[in-house]
């Protein structure tokens, strides 16, 4: 019953008044401990048969699940959350992160910057990780391979929910359900980009863990591969600490090619982590240029991130090949909430080109898009068809288009003057096509 609450429309009362109780301390976290005990077992193993229906006909499988769904039903809302979702850490674990990590890297990257105290605003605390700088004397000395693969609140001894989970997703084989779930319930928690939760889990290990099953193909289960890009764009979408961190990464292990390589591979999957990054560049550029604007010029300036990242480079070199993928990936007769989002992606692509006065370049690159199975003429007419059903499905659901809107930082208005756009341009290509035969 509660789990139907809380996914239903009055499910922001329903979290807050749960909260108030203390449904949170009285019963979600003991029932964790519980249920996840140590000494039970977990039907965690590859080869494990999982069925929404049946949940394994098994009743501790099937009230584990339901934990797990209810978890991910706290944190679901098109806003921060963050007073909620501060309950997910304990005391001790957010004094950590404060002091040792944030204060850490702050010093290691931005060296002039005053120190922030715990009671900083979120405000203060996401300006300051705004002007963190790449490639600055001391990054390396803060950013070791034991700070980026090492949990850095393993010694903690009073543990939150949100690092219980961490630690439980640690135990089980990557591809097995409980390892969907719970990654799911984190990645549940950390929409809505607080800067504090992202480092948070970031700095579990967690970071490491996700590109190093990636890039070494040890996820083979479709469900579990596109939450793990899930997970990690939430990790690092507007938050340039983590992107950092992601870009130390994969330098020293020599990910900065095969992470963008893998990803192309598979752009349904993929593409939510994909638009994190560019709306992350777009937003660092754009946070760079109106630096340069300012008569101040007594502040160090920041960086231009898309100029000195090496990862941002290597995903910007498939800016127009994402696009044309992103076009094919998505039939009008098999469109699914899955990959609808491969539409958002590429209507974000359109906007930002715009932006950048490359737009024309994108439309023409629609022109060229090649495929063994279909023309030219019928892709431009499959993405005509599909954006139709796009703008059909957020028209009745408006709840959507505001998450749309929460979870880009755009205005949803952008997304529907972008689609009359590109529809335009297609359908005076297509008829050019056809006056050509």
């Amino acid at each position: 019953m509660i789990s139907n609450l809380l996914a239903g429309k009055r499910k922001i009362d329903t979290q807050d008044k749960l909260t108030k109780i203390g449904f949170f301390e009285k019963v979600l976290t003991p029932l964790f401990d519980i249920l996840f005990h140590p000494t039970l077992e977990l039907e965690c193993h590859e080869s494990q048969s999982y069925s929404d229906d049946c949940y394994c006909n098994n009743p501790l499988t099937t009230t584990r699940i339901q934990l797990l769904r209810i978890i991910i039903n706290m944190c679901d809302r098109d806003s921060s959350n963050v007073l909620n979702k501060d309950l997910f850490l304990s005391p001790e674990e957010i004094n950590l992160l404060h002091e040792n990590i944030i204060q850490s890297t702050l010093k290691a990257h931005h060296p002039s910057i005053k120190r922030l105290d715990n009671s900083c605003t979120i405000k203060d605390l996401s300006l300051a990780i705004e002007g963190l700088n790449l490639t600055v004397e001391g990054q390396d000395a803060f950013f070791t391979p034991e700070v980026m693969t090492k949990n850095a609140f393993e010694n903690v001894q009073e543990k939150g929910l949100l690092h219980k989970i961490v630690l439980l997703l640690g135990r089980v084989h990557p591809n097995s359900s409980f390892s969907f779930w719970l990654a799911s319930c984190i990645e549940s928690f950390l929409r809505g980009f607080h800067v504090p939760h992202q480092i948070f889990v970031a700095h579990t290990g967690m970071l490491h863990k996700l590109v190093k099953q990636i890039v070494g193909n040890e996820i083979t289960r479709f469900n579990n591969i596109q939450i793990s890009y899930d997970l990690l764009g939430e990790i690092v979408k507007f938050n340039k600490h983590n992107i950092i961190f992601l870009e130390n990464l994969c330098v020293k292990y020599g990910w900065v090619n095969s992470l963008p390589e893998h990803a192309l591979c598979n752009v349904v999957d993929s593409n939510v982590f994909f638009r994190s990054l560019w709306l992350s560049f777009e937003r660092f550029d754009y946070n760079f240029l109106c630096q340069k604007q300012r008569p101040d010029q007594e502040q160090e300036e920041i960086q231009n991130f898309r100029q000195v990242s090496k990862v941002c480079q290597a995903f910007n070199k498939g800016g127009l090949r994402w696009f044309g993928l992103l076009v094919e990936a998505v039939e009008p007769s098999l469109i699914s909430q899955d990959n609808i989002c491969c539409i958002n992606t590429s209507l974000i692509l359109a906007i930002f080109a715009e932006r950048n006065n490359n737009l024309e370049q994108y439309f023409n690159s629609l022109l060229s898009i090649q495929s063994k199975d279909k023309t030219n003429e019928e892709i431009l007419e499959n993405y005509r068809n599909v954006l139709s059903i796009w703008h059909k499905y957020y028209t009745l659901k408006t709840k959507d288009s505001f998450s749309l809107q929460f979870t880009s930082s755009l205005p949803f208005h952008s997304f529907q003057r972008m689609k009359q756009k590109i529809q335009k341009f297609m359908e005076d290509s297509l008829a050019n096509i056809r006056a050509a035969k």
